[in-house]
């Protein structure tokens, strides 16, 4: 089964699959790394938002702000992304540049 780019709201990692959540809250399991299938996607479309997560940028609806976590004994800042869908989606402190970037070409 085909899927368009402009179906899938965000993809994530679950063990050896990927997960593509689409527009209409199905999940489809594909057998791909989240690298390789990103090089599927139209780069102007989709940012990796954490190492686990990449999202349709015309599917966010909202940034929201870091927060200071603690993982594994490591302190890290953390935003999140809200979907319209709803979903919430982590923001890591290194993916940050790239997705303001991607708001600054539209």
């Amino acid at each position: 089964m085909a899927v368009s780019p402009r179906e899938i709201v965000y993809v994530t990692v679950d063990a050896n699959y990927i997960k593509l959540t689409l527009v209409n809250n199905r999940i489809i399991p594909a057998r791909y790394s989240l690298t390789e299938f990103k090089a599927h996607l139209p780069p102007e479309d989709f940012v990796r938002t954490h190492r686990n997560y990449i999202v349709s940028i015309r599917h966010i609806d909202s940034v929201g702000r870091s927060i200071a976590t603690e993982r594994d004994g490591e302190k890290t800042k953390e935003g999140e992304i809200i979907m319209k869908n709803g979903h919430t989606i982590p923001l890591s402190e290194r993916c940050k540049k790239q997705v303001f970037a991607c708001f600054k070409q539209l």
